[in-house]
């Protein structure tokens, strides 16, 4: 599939996409929530990558092959996620293309994520989300129907890694928090340069009871759009 086929798909799939409800005044810069050292340590391209992403001039577009490993409690915590409005590819596939447009949003005042995933040309999933920052430094993100991920980042021999450190439930105006064995698990999202050029992304999710659930590894490529 071509680069400008999957740019259309993924457009066209924004009408099906929820509106991510978040909004913030302090939108997540990554190097003040490493600090100095930690961003000086990030590789370069990684660097430089992050900061695309934060600038709000466009929109980055990457495409990638991944591979999904998917236990029976994963499945049904993917079936679950999607009631409210999280989600993951609940399937063991070593046919999928994941086609993400990443960019800051002046309205929400995050990083907004917009994932899509094909299969043999044909979309068999999409997802959107928003990262922002709370007023006291807090990173999270933001699902439709009000699920929040609360998240740490941290460098990781010259890569980030982004791990969660609980789930609440958005009910009108309160914040409920989600016990850790109703949700999927610990959340452990790794980013890292290779020497192609390419950036690897794994997505880990391990609940307390059952261990490791989920486990998604691709290597992307920015699409030049």
């Amino acid at each position: 599939m071509s680069a400008i086929a999957d740019i259309r798909t993924l457009r066209a799939a924004e009408t099906a996409l929820p509106a991510v409800r978040c909004r913030s005044a302090n939108p997540p810069t990554l190097a003040g929530l490493l600090g100095p050292a930690a961003w000086a340590r990030l590789h370069p391209q990684v660097r430089a990558r992050i900061a695309a992403q934060a600038d709000g001039r466009r929109m980055q577009v990457y495409r990638g092959a991944v591979q999904i490993r998917v236990t029976a409690m994963g499945w049904l915590f993917a079936q679950l996620a999607r009631l409210v409005g999280a989600g993951f590819a609940p399937t063991r596939s070593r046919g999928l293309t994941l086609t993400a447009r990443v960019g800051h949003s002046a309205e929400l005042g995050g990083v907004v994520w917009e994932r899509t995933y094909h299969r043999a040309g044909r979309q068999v999933m999409a997802v959107r989300s928003c990262k922002i920052r709370q007023p006291d430094g807090r990173l999270e993100e933001h699902m439709d129907r009000g699920m929040i991920l609360l998240l740490d980042v941290h460098e990781r021999a010259s890569g980030l890694l982004f791990r969660s450190t609980g789930y609440v439930q958005r009910l009108w105006r309160w914040r409920v928090p989600v016990p850790a064995v109703l949700t999927p698990g610990r959340l452990d999202l790794t980013h890292h340069q290779q020497p192609d050029g390419r950036f690897r992304v794994v997505l880990s999710l391990h609940h307390p009871w059952f261990g490791e659930i989920f486990r998604q590894d691709g290597s992307f490529e920015e699409i030049e759009t």
